[in-house]
């Protein structure tokens, strides 16, 4: 499968995660070959969220999100995702969390990544 990138979005998001602003993780159920090839482009490796054994109320990624959040009851969580919408988000505690849904056929920009940092960073 051959995934268009962006190389200025991949070093913002490769930046967050070294310089310790975030802890980037794949929620996906894509084959960890891709995964690998994400990496060689500079977008990991990072540890990998998948489905759950147990407890699926909702949607896979969602109970996964929920789980972290019980988990850690003060962290803050950034999400992106094509397939989020307002009904996959319902329940969730939202003071905590950014949600970003690019465009699936655009992708993450720049300025997804900047709103990320805005959060992050409130002035």
């Amino acid at each position: 499968m051959t995934v268009p990138f962006r190389r200025d979005v991949i070093e913002a998001i490769a930046r967050l995660h070294t310089d310790g602003l975030v802890d980037v993780r794949w929620l996906t159920t894509w084959d960890s070959h891709l995964l690998m090839d994400w990496a060689r482009v500079g977008l990991g490796p990072f540890q990998v969220m998948t489905l759950p054994e147990v407890g699926r109320r909702r949607w896979w990624k969602a109970n996964v999100v929920e789980q972290w959040m019980l988990e850690n009851p003060v962290g803050r969580l950034v999400w992106t995702d094509d397939d989020l919408t307002s009904a996959r988000l319902r329940g969730f505690e939202k003071s905590r969390m950014l949600t970003v849904r690019p465009e699936p056929h655009v992708g993450l920009t720049l300025q997804d990544i900047a709103r990320v940092e805005r959060w992050l960073h409130p002035s």
